[in-house]
């Protein structure tokens, strides 16, 4: 346990239940470098949970299901965590490969079709929101009916894209839609509480998270876009203005006995007792004296001498200056108010011939790193990096005709 007081207080329900159950527990040291694994675990779960929030419109009042269900597709798929091995998780705890079939057809908040009457009755239409472990045999599942309380089924059966297409499928889903949202919506009833009500140790400091946390809180809280460069950070500039500053670059380092190539973030240069940032920047990179902390996907964090940072940069680049690739795949992509439509694709020169807007304005793509971390890249970004990967994402996606990918 890492020692905070909602977990290890006097009369908290988590020491009572040790104590009844004799359960021995140790209270690791604050601020071990033992728990950076888990940090990097925690800020990864909250990222997945706040992408699907925001993507799939899924009410406040669900956040119980989401995060299990994040929890539980985590533990039964790879990762590219140093620690896993190219093993599942669950697999590394229990030493049986987990099955994945239950998972297969659903998504979360996905329509469904469900019988009740232990499947004697007719089909109702409802949500999917994950597996249940507890109530009943294997292919069970909790449903969000439209009396607004999950209920467990084992009769269950995805909604097809051509179902939904039709009109009584589409008037059951609006009937849903419409009766459910009284009730699970979170501003149909006070349920937040007021800040003097929530006890210190609960409170949510947000210099604390990371940017990519913070982006997509505030997209769910506040539904605008937040401007660009809204949670950079505050560094100081180089003292050499020709100098590069690697500050929020991303780069792969060798690490571990096994030297494999990880991905890093430099979040910030090194300073002395007195706040001055350590060493001197210089265009040449031989005199370049300056330290940077570099944090990885996994939370751990290391120092590295501006020298080093030039020297792995230059690494990843061969002779034909072509990048290492630490991408694993792109997985998504959103768009906002900024972004192009397709009626607004061209304009009319003054000749009286159209040519097509050339801009990636508002376009984002959601990218899986070869360690198993993800982020929201811009498609500005993505195309100058990876512009072959870009253009086949977007056909397979059926967006190669949007202005922004033509």
């Amino acid at each position: 346990m890492d020692g905070a007081p909602v977990q290890i207080g006097r009369k908290t329900t988590f020491m009572d239940t040790i104590r009844r159950c004799n359960i021995d527990h140790h209270i690791s040291k604050p601020y071990t470098p033992k728990e950076n694994p888990s940090e990097g675990g925690i800020r990864e779960l909250k990222r997945r949970y706040y992408r699907l929030i925001i993507k799939h419109g899924i009410p406040e009042r669900l956040w119980d299901f989401v995060l299990d269900y994040v929890v539980d597709t985590m533990n039964d798929t790879v990762n590219y965590s140093k620690y896993s091995d190219g093993q599942v998780p669950l697999e590394i705890i229990t030493g049986i490969t987990p099955d994945i079939t239950e998972y297969l057809d659903f998504t979360i908040y996905g329509w469904v079709f469900f019988r009740s009457d232990g499947g004697l009755g007719v089909n109702h239409i409802g949500k999917w929101l994950g597996v249940s472990h507890r109530v009943g045999p294997m292919m069970t599942y909790w449903v969000l009916p439209k009396s607004g309380i999950p209920i467990s089924l084992d009769t269950v059966q995805m909604v097809t894209n051509a179902e939904q297409q039709t009109d009584s499928v589409k008037q059951q889903m609006q009937r849903w839609t419409a009766d459910v949202s009284k009730i699970v919506d979170a501003k149909s009833t006070h349920i937040n509480w007021g800040k003097e009500e929530i006890p210190h140790q609960m409170m949510f400091d947000f210099d604390d998270e990371d940017d990519e946390f913070m982006r997509n809180f505030s997209m769910l809280i506040n539904p605008e876009t937040p401007e660009d460069g809204d949670f950079e950070g505050t560094e100081e500039a180089a003292d050499d203005l020709d100098a590069q500053d690697y500050t929020n670059m991303e780069i792969g380092l060798r690490r571990g006995a096994e030297g494999k190539l990880q991905r890093a973030k430099v979040k910030r240069r090194i300073v002395d007792e007195n706040g001055r940032p350590i060493g001197v920047a210089s265009s040449n990179q031989l005199l370049d004296t300056r330290q940077y902390e570099v944090e990885y996907a996994d939370g751990g964090a290391e120092t590295f001498a501006a020298d080093i940072l030039a020297e792995n940069l230059l690494a990843q680049v061969d002779k034909h200056g072509h990048k290492h690739r630490l991408m694993e795949e792109i997985s998504d992509h959103h768009k906002n108010a900024k972004a192009i439509t397709k009626s607004a694709g061209s304009m009319l020169l003054p000749s009286g011939r159209t040519r097509k807007r050339q801009t990636t304005a508002g376009w984002e793509l959601h990218v899986i790193w070869k360690d198993g971390s993800s982020n929201w890249v811009t498609l500005r970004d993505m195309k100058e990096s990876f512009p072959l990967e870009v253009t086949d994402y977007a056909k397979l996606n059926g967006i190669d005709d949007e202005p922004a990918f033509a």
